[in-house]
Order: structure tokens, then sequence, then C-alpha cells
């Protein structure tokens, strides 16, 4: 019989997903002799036997069915014949593949889950258990290749049975880097202000704490969490002043899917997302009456999830469902490390105690935010469970992309791979500039990536634009809506031209104004601004944001609309004598400005004037009150569209006695309408039929779904984000996007 021999490159996810170990067994059902090691961000593997043999073993290797592997390439080359009498995992190398590429944070398998409830098992009750198809990957890993030394579980030797695990082909911890027990590993510290306990002691004195309705801090997988009860009123009450958080709801980890569906409405695709491996914070609609009012800032949504490691599992057996949200003061980077945890717990009379454990978070990881449109997700956050998945460039250099300001994360591109950073926060924030300087020295340094430029926002007083500026780099810009738009190329990886529509509440536009209702005409690298919204003179700037009520007030004069009052008296002088003025195109301003005519004034928290308008339109489809009709004037102006909102305002101060649920929803209508309306007008110019929708106001379900119904039934192919974020979170994609282009 002929032996051949062959030497096989795999790039992709296939590190810390079980996949040596699979290779390894196949290896042995395919008769196959040879080797196979992680090497660099890949795995090499050489390999003997008959031709049949192989062909059935590399048949095996592409068809891997290994549920959170990804196979990008897969380069087999014939080597000279070396001699081999088993199949074996070998020790990692350091060839260079080029592209590197490295699991996400794994949530807790079934088969693990069931060893920690199981009396008889040894790994009863196991606050840190896994196998190679669960547990952190991308929070744990100091530097490749994938190996246990090179990751903070290093810092724990096995015991004996653990070692003979680790080292049994057939056992589903063979080269499982993250296996332990409750004999070695990791051990669970509680500690309150007056002393520490270990192990399941401390587990339950922290268990009793929380019914009793105490605050507690949980070290999960990216950082710790704040938990409670959510029934507790007192409870949460007392966690928004610690977070310094007044109206922004909270996500609730429910203990299993039965609960969820207790207190949220859930769909199949939903329920598949709540289940997905990334076990995002998934936004439901809330039954009626919601259990947790205080807890969701009596919206119709809750974000959701379930419990995605052993020590969530264990906890929610005991306590039910719990408030679960980032351990911060809000604004700030979410905290990972555990001296600052505990001087946190000394210096706050409201949290109670620290759940720890010996384990280094490498990196800080937010929960991921998702919500599902039809059968599709769409990403909020995107974070734990999807970074740092790599996304699909045409790409000739090595760069980075900054992103924005607003929820702010980079992009590093190289060899075609655009490697998204998780979400920070806002660069307002010191701590968060901090933590986003170093998480970029950390990804060059992970992904082996030597930026020749950097690709920034065109506003020239972002920060993330003066971090570029520190690096020393070329410096490239790129348009705000622009970059959204580009996002939606990227992910579809769209050559042709494309209809953009950008809807958000600000950038910088290239005439110097606020944009943010914008139509473009989009192509690789290139735009045109087609239409806009109907520029208002806004009082005040960035600082509009918040002030829905003076928004509004604004919007109202430019209509030539007055109010009565002091305030109003004195923001109309200031904006006849432009003090302080900006001109703005933005809908996310139009949006508060129709809220605040519906009595919701301020944003308490981004958006929060726009959900509130959101839920009262929703409200009206659920009860099946028909919407007011309004509509939108599109004019042409110096060879652009114009979207005029005038006859909105004129119909919502008409209708004093309309149902303000009919104006509400009438208003997403007359909005949906107007995106059609211009979307036809520019296809019957230039021919285009494909659109593409992108921005944070597209966060909004009713405008979304409706904008794709109108324009799908009319012969629009419709693309929106999947991703990457809609809202400023895809920026940095849209960025790389456009300079991979130029």
């Amino acid at each position: 019989m002929d032996i051949e021999c062959k030497k096989i490159s795999i790039t992709g996810t296939v590190q810390g997903v079980g996949f040596r170990p699979f290779v390894c067994r196949l290896a042995k059902a395919c008769g196959i002799f040879g080797s196979v090691q992680n090497t660099g961000g890949a795995v090499l593997i050489y390999c003997c036997g008959s031709s049949m043999n192989l062909n059935a073993f590399i048949d095996g290797i592409k068809n891997h069915g290994i549920p959170n592997a990804k196979i990008e390439s897969m380069v087999i080359n014939d080597t000279p014949r070396f001699q081999a009498d088993n199949f074996e995992v070998i020790e990692s190398g350091y060839h260079d593949f080029g592209a590197r590429f490295i699991s996400p944070d794994l949530k807790l398998c079934e088969n693990c889950a069931k060893e920690i409830f199981d009396a008889q098992n040894r790994r009863n009750g196991h606050f840190f258990n896994s196998c190679v198809n669960c547990g952190p990957r991308f929070s744990m890993i100091d530097k490749l290749p994938y190996d246990r030394k090179n990751t903070t579980m290093g810092e724990f030797l096995l015991c004996k049975e653990c070692e003979t695990e680790y080292t049994t082909q057939e056992d589903r911890r063979f080269h499982a880097e993250s296996i332990c027990c409750n004999e070695c590993g990791p051990v669970l510290i509680y500690n309150e202000k007056d002393g520490t306990i270990l192990g399941e002691n401390g587990f339950q004195k922290a268990v009793k704490a929380i019914k009793s309705g105490k605050i507690i801090a949980l070290k999960g997988i990216g950082g710790y969490h704040f938990c409670c009860l959510p029934s507790c009123e007192d409870s949460v009450g007392d966690l928004r002043k610690l977070k310094g958080r007044d109206n922004k709801p909270f996500a609730v980890m429910f203990k299993d899917i039965d609960e969820i569906r207790e207190n949220c409405e859930v769909n199949e695709y939903e329920q598949e997302l709540l289940l997905s491996n990334p076990s995002p914070i998934t936004i439901l609609k809330t039954k009626k009456p919601f259990a947790y009012p205080n807890v969701n800032g009596n919206t119709n949504t809750c974000g959701c999830f379930l419990p995605y490691t052993p020590l969530h599992k264990r906890l929610l057996h005991e306590t039910g469902c719990l408030v679960m949200t980032s351990a911060n003061v809000s604004g700030s980077p979410i905290i990972k490390d555990d001296e600052e945890m505990l001087r946190f717990l000394n210096e706050e009379e409201s949290l109670y105690g620290v759940v720890s454990n010996g384990r280094r978070i490498v990196r800080r990881v937010e929960d991921s935010v998702v919500r599902a449109v039809g059968a599709k997700t769409q990403i909020i956050r995107r974070a734990r469970g999807y970074v740092p998945t790599a996304i699909q460039l045409n790409n000739k250099a090595d760069f980075i992309a900054m992103g924005g300001d607003l929820k702010a994360a980079f992009c590093l591109v190289k060899k075609n791979n655009a490697y998204l950073s998780q979400y920070f926060g806002d660069l307002e924030d010191e701590g968060v500039q901090s933590v986003y300087s170093e998480a970029i020295k950390d990804f060059q340094s992970l992904f082996d990536v030597k930026p020749k430029f950097a690709v920034v926002d065109k506003h020239p007083l972002y920060l993330s634009v003066q971090a570029a500026k520190s690096m020393s780099l070329p410096i490239k810009e790129v348009q705000h809506h622009h970059a959204h738009i580009a996002s939606v190329m990227a992910e579809h990886q769209i050559k042709d031209k494309v209809i953009g529509v950008a809807f958000d509440g600000t950038g910088y536009g290239d005439d110097g104004n606020i944009w943010g209702g914008e139509f473009f005409i989009c192509e690789k690298s290139e735009y045109q601004r087609v239409g806009h919204l109907k520029y208002t003179k806004i009082l005040g700037g960035d600082s509009s944001m918040k002030d829905a009520l003076k928004t509004r007030t604004c919007f109202l004069h430019a209509c030539g609309l007055s109010e009565n009052g002091t305030l109003a008296e004195t923001i109309n002088a200031a904006l006849d004598c432009d003090i302080n003025t900006v001109l703005s195109s933005s809908m996310g301003r139009l949006f508060d400005a129709v809220a605040a005519q519906f009595g919701f004034e301020y944003n308490g928290y981004e958006g929060e004037c726009a959900i509130k308008l959101e839920q009262l339109a929703q409200e009206a489809i659920d009860k099946d009150i028909s919407p007011y009709k309004m509509n939108f004037e599109i004019l042409k102006e110096n060879g652009e569209l114009i979207a005029d909102y005038s006859k909105i305002f004129y119909n919502i101060l008409k209708e004093k006695q309309c149902d303000i649920r009919a104006l509400a929803l009438g208003f997403h209508y007359a909005v949906a309408d107007m995106v059609f309306n211009m979307c036809l007008e520019i296809r019957q110019n230039e021919g285009i039929s494909d659109v593409a929708l992108s921005g944070g106001v597209f966060q909004n379900i009713i405008l979304l779904s409706t904008c794709e119904r109108l324009l799908k039934e009319n012969g629009f192919n419709v693309y929106i984000n999947h991703l990457v974020p809609p809202n400023d979170g895809g920026i940095a994609l849209g960025q790389a996007f456009i300079a991979s282009h130029l």
C-alpha cells in the first residue's frame, strides 16, 4: 500500500474550540499517523496514510461540525515522508501564517452544566467547570498560541485526575486549556467588609445576602457585575444610586428560558438568540403588567439573558432571576481587577459583598446586547461572545480605524481581516480613554498588526482623532455618516452603488454643520450627499442632545410656530440673534422634538425620549389604534432633496384631542414614508435599487421594519447591520471598509 504524507495549514477560529482533540480522534478513526499543533494563530497538521484514508481525513476536517470552530483557509501540500506510529498533539510552535484568529469567550455547555448538579460527579458544585466546548477564551489569553501556559489558567497546577483527562484523546477535556476541578484551579472568595470566606461556605453566605435584599458584586468572565433581586425595590433603588443611573433599564439574568417566558414575550428567533453561544442580553417585549417596573425604567422592554458561567448557573438556581449589570459607575469602564473591586466595597456603603476568585481577567469585556429584527439579529452592543471574531474585507494594507467617541470601538485590519474591538463606552470619560488606548496596544500585540496609517472621523475635536495623532501615523479622514453606510457595505460585501440612509443624533458634516438625517449615493470609498432632513437652527450644539424640550422649541421656531413662556422666549431670542447656534439635519433631534411634544422632555440616558416615543407607537399597534396620517414635504434645493418636517408639527399641534399614541405611530409611519419616497426619487434619477440603512435611529424597530417593508414591497433590495451595531459602535468597520478601497 502506497503511503502519502501531507502538511495541512489551517487558519480561522481553530484554537480554543476543541479543534486539535477533534483532529486527533478523526486521525485515529481514519487510520492516519502524524501530529497536530497550535502555531501562532493557526493549526499545523502533519499526516501520513493511504490516499483513501487521507482523503477521508481531509474531508472530515472540512466538514468538522465543531460548534465554535470556523475554518478560514486550509492549505494542503505534499511533504517528504516521515516516521510516525501514532497521531498526537505536539508542543505548540510559532510559525507565522499571517492573520490570527481567537475564539470569543464561550458560554457554559450543557454537559458541564449537568456535572455541577450531579451529586455523583467529582465536579459537583464546581464554580469554574469547563471543557473544550465552553469557558473563557478571549478574556483569559495572554498571548498566542492558545496553550494553558499562555492563559491565566497557567497559574494553576492540574491535579492528577485533571492531568489524566487533559492528556487522554477520548476525553472531552483533552487539551481543554481552562480545565480544573474542585481540587485544583481557582477558589471562590467571598468578601464582606468585615471578613473573607472561601469556597462553598462563602457562596452560601453570598446567596443569603442576596436573598435578604443586599447588593453583591460578582466576578464574571470579562469583569464584575453588580447583582440584586429585581423584586426588591429598595435594592434596585440603591443600585441606581450606586451606579449613578436614574432611569436607564437594567438587564435581568433569568435562571432558564421558562422564567423569561413568564415575564416577556419570546418568539422562536428570540429564543434562538437567548440560547446561542454568545448568550447575549436580548431585548424582549415585556408582558403587561411587567413584574419589575423599577428595573426596566417603566419601558415596554427588558434586556434578558441566561446564565453563561457555572457560578451564574449555581447562583440563579438558588435565587431565581437577578438584576445583573456591569460593575461600574455609569459611563466608566467595567471593573475587572480584584483590588479595584475591593476598594469599591470598602468605599460604598450600599455594596454589601464581593464574590471573586484568583483567576486574572486579561481583558475587560462587557455583555453583548442584541435584539431580533424579524428572523435576523441587530447588535446594539458588540462585546462578549462576538469579539474578537474577524470580519472579512478586501484589503491591501495593515491599518487601524479609530471609530468614534461615542460607544467607542476601534478596528485593526490585517490581511483581509477586520478585528473589531469590544465596546468600551464614551471617550469623554477619562477611564474609558485609558482603557481604549491600552486595548489598542493589546490588540496590536495579540494580532501582530503594525498599522501603516490610522483612519479617523472628520470631527476635528474628537478624542479618538487625538488618540490617532498620538500614534504618529499618517491620518485619513472619513465622514461620520458615510462610515455608517460603509459598515453595512462591509458586512454584505457590496461592490456596486447603494442608496445610503444614515439617521442618528449627531455627526460632523462636510459643510461644517451637524448632520444626522442623510441620504447618500455610495460606491466603495466614494460618496455623494443627495438629500437630507431640512436644516434646523439648534441652540447649544451637542448639549441639546439631553434637553429635548429645548430641542422642541428650536424645531417649532424653525416652523414659525410660537410658544408662550419665559424659557421659550429666551430660546427664540437666542435663535433670532444666532447666539450659540448650529445648523442640524439630525433625525435623532427630530425624534427628541416630537417626543417632547408628548411630555418626554429630557434624555436621562442616550435615546430615552425616542425610546418612550417608540413605546407610545407600539402601544398603538398593540391596541389596534389607527395611526394619525401625517407626512413630510419633499423639496429640491441646489440639486439636493430636502425632507421638510413642518407639516408634522402643524398636525401634532392642531390635533389636541387626538390620542397621542395615534400621533406617535403616525409620526413613525411618516418618517418611513419619507424614507421610501426619497429613495424612490433617487432611484428614478440614478437607477439604483439597493438601499443600506444605518445609524442609531434605526435601532427603532418600528421605523426599521416599516422602512424595510415599504422598500422591499416596491422592488428595493434592503441591507442593514447584523454583524456590528448600527450605532457608533459600528463606525470603525465602516471606516475600515472605506480605507480598504482608497
